[in-house]
């Protein structure tokens, strides 16, 4: 799914305003985290045939944040 098309999904679905250029600073920072281990995870949830997506929301000093998983039956 192409960035934009990621944006008007959780948009849609969530009424999360997120540009396509956050989304890609969010991927960069992921991957610079998890170093290896990324493209191994990444690799194997682009393999699975089954794949999950999932938001979830809580506040932190009064301001709502996320967190997205993305996930199969062995990775997140």
């Amino acid at each position: 799914m192409s960035y934009d098309g990621i944006t008007l999904l959780l948009f849609h679905t969530y009424t999360l305003r997120i540009s396509p250029g956050a989304l890609i600073q969010i991927l960069y920072r992921a991957k610079e985290y998890l170093g290896w281990k990324y493209d191994l995870i990444q690799d194997a949830v682009r393999a699975s045939p089954v794949k999950h997506a999932d938001e979830t929301g809580w506040r932190v000093d009064g301001i709502t944040s996320w967190v997205w998983a993305f996930l199969t039956k062995k990775e997140v």
